[in-house]
């Protein structure tokens, strides 16, 4: 039992070692597609999922370190986020009963950004490793949808956004699987108009990714 179990521990080892065999200095780009699983802090509404798509270039300096840098889509929601007439009120004390009825009630919010990443990778061993790194988002596309109609929050919100993302990729002949958490360091909101509603909310999710890499020397 313990022959079979050690053989059974070596066949696992060695397939751990097979699954990203790259050598110092080597060179690979790749792409990847996934969802993004995000909501917006301070609101409480729900989170929703988005797409997200990114390329990347990668170097190894060892067989245990390694760094990439990523560019891609990434977008973030918040949906039914609810707002009382109570609030409203409150929040615009001029503003006519009729108004108040009218703007409280379910909110959408939506957020589009192109990131450009820059990743420290650790590998824990040949195929698994650990990684954090620096990201800079610029804004593309911002919305707030209520009764059905998008209302465009582009000029409202901050262009920029910055963080520090977190995650763990897993690599198998050449595909990767991928699982990362950020939260934007930026708050959401930039103008008055904005601030009312949306407070101090700052953007956060967590993104999971399939992609495929080729090594280019």
């Amino acid at each position: 039992m313990r022959r079979s179990f050690s053989v059974i521990l070596l066949t696992i080892l060695g397939n751990i070692a097979a699954m990203a065999q790259h050598d110092t200095w080597d060179i690979v780009a790749g792409v990847k597609g996934g969802v993004d699983f995000g909501n917006f802090t301070t609101l409480k509404g729900d989170p929703r999922l988005s797409p997200h798509v990114a390329g990347s270039l990668g170097i190894y300096f060892s067989d245990q370190w390694g760094m990439s840098m990523e560019i891609g889509y990434k977008s973030y929601g918040s949906k039914s986020c609810y707002v009382s007439p109570e609030e409203i009120a409150l929040r615009y004390p001029t503003m006519s009963a009729a108004s108040v009825m009218y703007n409280a009630g379910d909110y959408d919010y939506s957020v589009s950004y192109v990131d450009v990443n820059y990743f420290a990778k650790y590998y824990v061993t040949k195929g698994l490793n650990l990684y954090t790194g620096f990201k800079m988002g610029r804004l593309i596309n911002a919305s707030a949808k209520h009764y059905g109609f998008n209302n465009s929050l582009r000029k409202h919100l901050k262009t920029a956004t910055f963080s520090f993302p977190v995650g763990v990729e897993y690599e198998y002949n050449n595909v990767t699987f991928d699982v990362r958490y950020e939260y934007n360091l930026q708050k959401l909101a930039s103008s008055n108009a904005a601030r009312k509603m949306l407070g101090s909310a700052h953007a956060h999710g967590v993104t999971v990714t399939v992609g495929y890499l080729i090594q280019l020397m």
